[in-house]
């Protein structure tokens, strides 16, 4: 276990991919009940429009 969030997706992208953590684009939703917010990666956040603002990076 992991003691935080971050430390625990950033262990988890390594194990399953073995990529650099700077390029991986993650997409988290606390459930489908709630889509108003959903919480980017950095390297997706780009690909996210025109107002970044409204993000929150992982």
């Amino acid at each position: 276990m992991m003691p935080t969030e971050t430390e625990a997706l950033r262990a988890a992208v390594q194990a399953a991919t073995q990529m650099d953590l700077e390029s991986v684009k993650i997409a988290r939703i606390k459930d489908t009940l709630h889509l108003a917010e959903i919480r980017v990666s950095e390297s997706l956040l780009t690909l996210c429009g025109t107002k970044p603002r409204e993000f929150s990076l992982l």
